[in-house]
């Protein structure tokens, strides 16, 4: 018997922190490049948000858990210096 794959609600339950929202492509691949000199893994995803438009969300890990991106959110601070940022789900 083959084993069971993963549900889909499992595999779509990242979380990353999220650390900045832009209104232009540019600010955000700048913001996304700082963060990558200081070694963290940073990224970008274009969000349309109702009434406001198209946005670039700049975010840095993917966690499988809200507590595992907390924890790691908290040594960061410390050795990395995190700016502010928030928990946000992530769906691929």
């Amino acid at each position: 018997k083959a084993p069971q794959k993963k549900s889909e609600k499992v595999m779509a339950g990242k979380f990353t922190l999220q650390v900045g929202s832009h209104r232009t492509l540019a600010e955000a691949v700048e913001q996304v490049n700082e963060f990558k000199k200081n070694g963290l893994d940073a990224f970008y995803r274009e969000v349309q948000i109702p009434g406001k438009g198209t946005w670039y969300r700049v975010g840095i890990g993917l966690f499988p858990s809200k507590e595992m991106a907390e924890k790691t959110a908290a040594n960061w601070k410390t050795t990395k210096k995190l700016p502010s940022y928030i928990i946000q789900k992530v769906s691929e």
